[in-house]
């Protein structure tokens, strides 16, 4: 029988004497508290892997979509659009933000269109796209270039949780 609480069934082995050695194996404090080095240079070329004009990396998909929704100004002037399809974790911080009294709005599927179609309901507010970076279940990374241009003009964020938070649209 198979032992489902471990990742040792799928084979994983850590080839730990081909690692150079480390002093500790935390940096000591909360993820949240502390820049990671090296942590702004993946960003940069997060950013520029997706077509981004900026990236920043938070410490797991959870932290990302129930953190920044807590943190966000006038939580009752913003519209969020959700892919139809967003992953649990990401659904679970937006539920947070309804709680805040954010709306949210879903839209089909990788398809910018839809978007721009569902943006035109809601112009005067902040804007909120949440998306995965990249699905899982067909094997595709999200439009990003095509979110970003349905969010031009207007006073919105792209958050693609898979991928880390995103680009702020002018």
């Amino acid at each position: 029988m198979l032992d489902f609480t471990s990742a040792l069934y799928l084979g994983l082995v850590h080839e730990h004497a081909s690692l150079r050695p480390w002093q500790q194996f935390t940096a000591g404090k909360p993820a949240v508290l502390h820049t990671m080095p090296g942590a702004l240079s993946v960003a940069s070329d997060l950013a520029t892997l997706t077509g981004c004009e900026a990236a920043t990396l938070a410490p797991s998909t959870l932290h990302l979509f129930t953190d920044v929704f807590r943190l966000w100004p006038q939580p009752r002037s913003t519209v969020i659009y959700a892919d139809e399809t967003l992953y649990r974790t990401g659904l679970w911080g937006i539920e947070r933000a309804m709680g805040l009294g954010m709306c949210v709005n879903r839209f089909r599927h990788h398809d910018a269109e839809s978007l721009r179609r569902a943006l035109r309901m809601h112009s005067h507010r902040t804007t909120v796209v949440a998306t995965d970076g990249y699905c899982p279940c067909c094997g595709q990374p999200a439009p990003i270039p095509g979110y970003l241009e349905c969010l031009n003009g207007r006073n919105g964020w792209l958050l693609h949780g898979t991928l880390g938070p995103g680009s702020r649209a002018g």
